[in-house]
């Protein structure tokens, strides 16, 4: 018996490889034997449950409703979005009515709140183009100030809320804009249409200088100052802001100035 051992001991250390592809189908049998008759039937015995229907709760009841269940959660994710409040379930992983093992972790995506929109620098443009712009955020132009100063009338020159902060969609920004200098332009009111040397100033908003010019003409009035301003919504050299304003009865031959979108 001792010899058979001694020639098996002696053969395995002649063929090294034969000795290790031995070990490891021993030890690949000793696994399967363990796998069919130990872990496979803990696992099939393990109990089954529903997922239940988590979106648009907040993250306690999401929490407290999984825990009943036996069930457990990771947060996956959080997205912006309007439609559900911060700290609400907006997906689950995996879906609903879902059947899962108990102890199962479920994947929950959160939502970080309303989308904010950063304030604009609205100083120094028009009062239109502070408009256009704010609109075009998501944001409104709420209380129009006015006061006298040396910036060109109709010009925005404060503003409520600090260019680059954050804040909330439909959010009102109370604007400040200068009237210009003292009326220096003789204004004429409660005269018919059609007297003599009266004329009634045109609107000439998003115009082509050129174009306003030909209408101011064609009205009996000049172009009087010009002076530009930047814009991110209108061409270049259209008409954003114009002093008189339309619809004002004046002397024929007045000036109009006119703020064009410079480059």
């Amino acid at each position: 018996m001792s010899n058979s051992k001694s020639a098996i001991k002696i053969f395995f250390e002649k063929h090294p490889i034969i000795k290790f592809i031995t070990k490891v189908g021993i030890f690949s049998l000793l696994f399967l034997l363990i796998f069919d008759n130990i872990l496979m039937p803990w696992y099939v015995s393990e109990s089954e449950v529903e997922v239940p229907n988590l979106l648009n709760k907040s993250k306690l009841e999401a929490e407290r409703i999984l825990e009943e269940r036996n069930l457990g959660y990771y947060i996956a994710g959080t997205h912006k979005t309007d439609a559900i409040p911060l700290n609400h379930i907006i997906n689950q992983v995996p879906d609903p009515r879902s059947v899962v093992k108990e102890g199962r972790k479920i994947a929950l995506y959160i939502s970080g709140g309303e989308t904010l929109v950063k304030v604009p620098e609205l100083t120094g443009r028009s009062s239109t183009d502070a408009q256009l712009l704010a609109k075009k955020l998501g944001l409104t132009i709420g209380r129009v100030d006015t006061f006298a100063s040396l910036n060109p009338r109709g010009t925005v020159v404060r503003q409520n809320l600090t260019p680059n902060t954050e804040v909330s969609k439909g959010t009102p920004i109370v604007i400040a804009i200068s009237t210009g200098p003292e009326e220096e332009t003789p204004l004429v009111e409660d005269l018919p249409e059609n007297a003599e040397e009266i004329a009634k100033i045109p609107n000439l908003f998003g115009k082509s200088f050129n174009e306003a010019k030909k209408i101011l003409e064609e009205n009996n009035l000049v172009v009087g100052k010009i002076s530009k301003l930047s814009s991110e919504d209108l061409l270049p050299n259209t008409v954003m802001d114009q002093h008189p304003a339309p619809d004002k009865a004046v002397k024929k031959g007045t000036p109009v100035d006119l703020v064009l979108v410079g480059l």
